[in-house]
């Protein structure tokens, strides 16, 4: 599953690569939306400072959309279209064919709940809500 794993005050990071950097996939909620709508968001290990960085957002939250259950949708407009090949490739889920639109730009559904590694992160961020401190978030 993991690409590189790293210990960080106890707690054992499955690192995942993407654009050139090992990230790590946290998964959490957005606060307005139906249904407990997830956001993820990728930090990326520096192991010379030995900390963690924000690198992107990978979801946006549209609340005013409806979503499929299980669903949210992928932010494509600041990670490009290969966000969703990332997603898919890395056993994340596939994406649905919908779409949501705000302002000029069109925002593909991606339907988690069906991707293994999304639960395994997922399920891990759930249980460990105290890492968003060794996250800075």
């Amino acid at each position: 599953m993991a690409d590189k794993i790293i210990n960080v005050r106890g707690y054992k990071f499955e690192l995942l690569r993407w654009n050139e950097k090992w990230v790590f996939p946290f998964i959490t909620y957005y606060q307005s939306g139906l249904g407990s709508p997830v956001c993820i968001v990728l930090f990326s290990w520096n192991q010379e400072e030995d900390i963690f960085e924000q690198e992107t957002t990978v979801t946006v939250n549209l609340p005013h959309y409806e979503r499929g259950a299980g669903c949210q949708f992928v932010d494509t407009n600041n990670n490009g279209s290969s966000m969703t090949d990332w997603l898919v490739n890395n056993g994340f889920g596939f994406p649905t064919h919908r779409y949501a639109e705000s302002g000029f730009c069109r925002f593909p559904e991606f339907y988690f709940m069906s991707g293994e590694n999304f639960l395994i992160y997922k399920n891990f961020c759930d249980a460990h809500p105290e890492i968003a401190e060794i996250l800075f978030i």
